[in-house]
């Protein structure tokens, strides 16, 4: 073994929390929204100034995906979904905590994926 702290597939693929766990959802994830898998990129404003995120809207012609990541390792990203994103349904989220009436409360170093 090249690295003794690495974990075996075989440890992997029982732990539900492990990272390959985690890619195969987003693969998953992926391949099974049009907007994420074929969809044009484009850049998405956050409706409040904050450096410690990340957000683009993937879209196709018959729906729309908006992924938001919290960058920041200490702090929850709080405030209002972008315009037009308030009803849209939540498809993946890294935290339980992650978006209900309009506003999204994302931990620190979570994501989440909305769809319309």
């Amino acid at each position: 073994i090249y690295n003794k702290k690495t974990v075996s597939i075989a440890e992997q693929q029982k732990d539900k929390e492990s990272l390959l766990t985690y890619y195969k959802r987003l693969i998953r994830l992926k391949t099974s929204r049009t907007s994420l898998l074929r969809g044009k990129f484009k850049a998405v404003e956050l409706p409040f100034r904050t450096s410690k995120a990340s957000s683009w809207m993937m879209e196709d012609e018959d729906e729309s995906a908006l992924v938001i990541h919290n960058l920041s390792a200490e702090e929850n990203l709080q405030g209002p979904l972008p315009e037009g994103w308030t009803d849209a349904r939540m498809i993946f989220a890294t935290d339980s905590r992650s978006s209900a009436d309009g506003q999204m409360d994302i931990a620190p170093l979570s994501t989440i994926v909305l769809l319309r």
